[in-house]
This record gives structure tokens, C-alpha cells and sequence, in this order.
């Protein structure tokens, strides 16, 4: 979660070492949400457009607590959350591909 700052996400496009910015994330935004919830490796670089301080999650510690009755509210917030944060990325990735046929 981004507490101050701002930062953008870029991927590989497939033409040499050429990354797209995707989008651009401020102040209590969040990014990681896909690599925390499917545990696979992250998919984009995050850079920071300038001075940026970021609270970090650490998914292992997490992923502990997943047996613990006392930590199950706090889980579902997280996977709550991060499941709305996907939703509206997806929304928005199906309207950019729907854009150039509109």
C-alpha cells in the first residue's frame, strides 16, 4: 500500500527491453494483490515516480495465520479487498481492449 508517493507499473511488451507503463498508483493505492493472492511470481516492475514510501505485507507471514481462528476477520478484509482491487483492474483492462472497437 502506498502511504506516500507515487509509483507506475510497467510490463515487458515482447520487443526487446521495451516496458509499457500501465498505469500509475498515489496514495493509498495498492499493488502485489495478484502475486498475493495466487502466490506466483509478480507478473509487472513497480518504479517509483518519485520520493514513495510503501507499507509492505509479507504473504508468508500471512499465509501462516490462515489456520488461526483469531486472524480469520482480518483475512477476509485482506482477501476482500484485494478481490475488489482485481475486479476494477479487469473491468478496466476489458474496456481498454473493447476501446479501439467502439
Amino acid at each position: 500500500m502506498i502511504l506516500k508517493g507515487s509509483v507506475s507499473i510497467r510490463k515487458r511488451t515482447g520487443v526487446g527491453a521495451y516496458k509499457k507503463t500501465i498505469c500509475n498508483l498515489s496514495m493509498g493505492q495498492s499493488f502485489g494483490e495478484m502475486s498475493f493472492v495466487t502466490g506466483k511470481p509478480r507478473s509487472a516492475d513497480i518504479v517509483a515516480e518519485d520520493e514513495t514510501y510503501v507499507l509492505r505485507f509479507n504473504s508468508e507471514d500471512i499465509q501462516k495465520e490462515h489456520g488461526n481462528p483469531q486472524y480469520a476477520p482480518l483475512l477476509l478484509k485482506f482477501y476482500k479487498k484485494f478481490s475488489e482491487i482485481l475486479a476494477e483492474r479487469l473491468e478496466d483492462a476489458d474496456k481498454q481492449l473493447v476501446k479501439p472497437f467502439m
